[in-house]
C-alpha cells in the first residue's frame, strides 16, 4: 500500500513530503499491528508505537537510499542482470527484516521496562479451558486458571 501510493502520488503531482508523510503513516499502521498481534504477549497499543515509529522510518530510509545505491551499482553495469536483481532484492528484503527486527527489540525493552508485559495464551489452551468451564457446567464469569 505504501509503495502504490508513493508511485501513485508521484504521477498524480502529489508533492513529495506529503507523499513521504502518508508512506510513513501507513507503515506505521502496519508495524504497530504486527507488534501487537505477532508477539505470544500482550501489551497495550501504546507500546508498539515507538518500535512501529522506528521501524517506518528505517524502512522508508533503507527504501530510499537502497534504491539510490542501486541506481549507482547497476548504472552501466552489464552484470546486473536477473541474478544481480534477485540477489539485490534479496539483500533489501533481508535489510528491511533486520529493521523490523530492531523495532520490535524496542517495543520488548520499552514494555520490560513498563512491566506492562501479560502472558499470552494459544488459541487451543484457550478452546481447551472453554470445553473445559462448559463440560464441567461451570459459569462463564468464572475467572481463567
Amino acid at each position: 500500500v505504501s509503495t502504490a501510493l508513493w508511485s501513485l502520488g508521484a504521477d498524480a503531482a502529489v508533492p513529495l513530503p506529503i507523499r513521504l508523510l502518508v508512506g510513513l503513516l501507513v507503515l506505521v499502521v502496519w508495524a504497530a499491528t504486527m507488534f501487537h498481534v505477532g508477539p505470544n504477549h500482550h501489551t497495550p497499543w501504546r507500546y508498539d508505537l515507538p518500535g512501529a515509529a522506528l521501524t517506518a522510518v528505517g524502512w522508508a530510509s533503507l527504501s530510499l537510499g537502497f534504491g539510490w545505491y542501486v541506481s549507482i551499482v547497476g548504472d552501466g553495469n552489464q552484470f546486473v542482470g536477473a541474478t544481480g536483481a534477485v540477489l539485490l532484492g534479496l539483500t533489501w528484503l533481508w535489510s528491511a527484516c533486520v529493521v523490523f527486527l530492531i523495532g520490535g527489540e524496542l517495543n520488548q525493552l520499552v514494555a520490560e521496562r513498563a512491566g506492562v508485559i501479560q502472558d499470552g495464551r494459544s488459541l487451543y489452551s484457550r478452546a481447551v479451558d472453554w470445553r473445559r468451564r462448559e463440560s464441567n457446567g461451570t459459569a462463564a464469569d468464572d475467572p481463567p486458571d
